[in-house]
């Protein structure tokens, strides 16, 4: 495998050969490299269980970078990483033939994408200025998005004021606080807090590039996991928006209503925006790992979560039958021909470390998903025990060289590739592998 090293140091970023690098530091040391690119949402978790993994097994040296889902898509691709991060799915980019896929390199490479858990996409709001709390109402539950306002919340995002519409509160601005505030709470607002929410105009901020280059911004659209239609005939909310503003999160080509902001895709550059502007109404959509390392900081100004469908941000309840469930995968992608390479091991550590996940903000692979389902058996299907991760067959990997439906069965040629399918999102959704 060919493996470079971005060398941060110079302003050229130039991509320096990872062996001429290899060839000083094995002088001093031979552990062996393991290089992890890509999605700035996964970079935190695979980080941190890279430090704790290192110190029980000091031969290996793993250096986590971000650059984006694209970025981690393209590396283990074309061989310059030992293993790609993406957040986002990546047959888009690797179905396409010839010069703008890499469809070849990975059939050729036998490149699986594993999930290694889910991680919630986060609304922080800042309330309105001199809002009052009380028992009842406090600064987590006073928003909520469900099934009745989701669609007019993603065309607030898309910057694009088409095809709003409320049932009532009609003498109210269309991006005003109250249309997604928590109705449960209503008869309970202390002080002058309704009319508060009222005058409030949410100030939505959204990620350059779009959904199509921002994994954390193709999770906000996709990975809502509300079901706008009915049992028998779901429907993805981004399905009822206009083609303007399909366009618009997709491309990053967003409008310009609204106030609209545009921000970095890292969580940190958007967070820092964020702050800088600090004027309430302001909403941005962070990872759940991001909001994990910075919840004190989170609290000491005053900012809030929105809830979902009533229930209050909590890592354990994602994935769950009534839980927080507006999430995304954390994916891991690499080449299985090796069986003994260390960056196998590595992801099987990433699999059976369940409760130091959920310490950093992921919810790891359960058996206890919707309906019950084991999701670390549904991806590995052969498996009948946690133990065996030990063999390792390379059809434990998903079952598809991209995405799809996981059974042990091995889709091998383009021409075999089930389409990504926006809407079907158990256990480990299809489209967003």
């Amino acid at each position: 495998m060919k493996r470079w090293v971005k060398n941060t140091l110079t302003a050229s970023l130039c991509l320096i050969p990872v062996g001429l690098v290899i060839g000083f530091s094995n002088s001093w040391s031979n552990k062996a490299p393991i290089s992890c690119v890509g999605s700035s949402g996964v970079k935190p978790f695979v980080e941190e269980l890279s430090k704790d993994y290192m110190k029980s097994n000091k031969n290996v040296d793993i250096t986590v970078e971000a650059g984006g889902s694209g970025f981690g898509i393209q590396q283990i691709a074309e061989g310059y990483a030992n293993i790609g991060n993406a957040s986002t799915d990546p047959y888009s980019a690797v179905q396409p033939a010839g010069k703008d896929g890499f469809r070849e390199q990975w059939i050729d490479n036998n490149i699986k994408t594993i999930t290694i858990g889910w991680e919630a996409i986060c609304l922080v709001y800042i309330p309105p200025k001199g809002f009052n709390f009380n028992g009842a109402v406090n600064i987590n539950n006073i928003l909520s998005i469900d099934e009745s306002n989701i669609v007019n919340f993603m065309r607030v995002f898309s910057g694009i004021n088409e095809g709003i519409s409320w049932d009532s509160d009609s003498n109210i601005s269309n991006n005003s606080m109250w249309h997604f505030r928590n109705t449960s709470l209503d008869g309970q607002w202390p002080g002058n807090d309704e009319q508060l929410l009222k005058d409030t105009s949410i100030i939505p901020y959204v990620r350059a590039g779009g959904s199509l280059t921002s994994g954390t911004a193709a999770s906000f659209v996709n990975g809502t996991h509300l079901n706008v239609g009915t049992p028998e005939q779901p429907i993805n909310p981004y399905d009822l928006l206009s083609t303007a503003q399909k366009s618009a999160f997709d491309s990053g080509e967003y409008g310009v209503s609204f106030g609209i902001q545009q921000t970095d895709e890292a969580n940190s550059r958007a967070w820092d925006m964020f702050t800088k502007s600090n004027i309430p109404g302001q909403i941005v959509y962070l990872s759940s790992g991001f909001i994990a390392q910075n919840q004190s900081l989170l609290n000491n100004k005053g900012y809030g979560l929105m809830s979902y469908k009533e229930t209050p941000y909590d890592i354990r309840q994602i994935d769950s039958a009534s839980g927080y469930n507006w999430f995304r995968p954390l994916n891991t992608l690499i080449s299985v021909d090796n069986q003994d390479s260390p960056e196998i091991a590595f992801i099987k550590y990433l699999l059976t470390n369940p409760t130091l996940l959920e310490q950093i903000g992921c919810k790891a692979l359960t058996n206890t998903g919707p309906d019950n389902k084991n999701e670390l058996k549904e991806m590995f299907p052969s498996m009948t025990s946690l133990a065996e991760l030990g063999e390792w067959y390379s059809d434990y990997a998903l079952s598809t060289t991209i995405s799809g439906p996981m059974h042990d069965s091995l889709w091998s040629t383009p021409e075999e590739w089930p389409e990504p399918e926006l809407w079907n999102f158990a256990p480990i959704p299809k489209g967003i592998s």
